[in-house]
């Protein structure tokens, strides 16, 4: 699978801040009783990378007191794969799956 290119740069962690990304899809913050982000609060959606034209599934969860906000980002191929992913895992489950594939960004407020 070619990733986006936040996750193909040399340091990704700067490709992030940089991204440009358009909403494909927003799963919202439940599915069903299962809440798609890990802490206090969020949700989930798919996003196309303006720059290369590939999709990333992004979590976003708010922790508070005190105020941080996390965002979890993982490639997908496609828009079946991202539905299948929110069908399938719940917010902390997500991050268990897929932590070795994930890029984190933090917020602190």
């Amino acid at each position: 699978m070619k990733k986006c290119c936040i996750f193909e740069s040399e340091n990704p962690q700067e490709a992030i801040k940089h991204r440009k990304f358009e909403l494909v899809k927003n799963y919202g913050r439940k599915d069903g009783n299962r809440y798609l982000f890990m802490w206090d609060d969020g949700e989930r959606y798919l996003c196309r990378c303006k720059n290369c034209g590939r999709l990333v599934l992004v979590q976003e969860s708010e922790m508070h007191m005190p105020d941080h906000t996390y965002y979890d980002y993982l490639p997908v191929e496609s828009i079946q794969e991202a539905d299948e992913i929110n069908a399938k895992y719940d917010g902390g489950q997500f991050e268990s799956k897929y932590w070795n594939e994930l890029l984190f960004e933090t917020f602190d407020w």
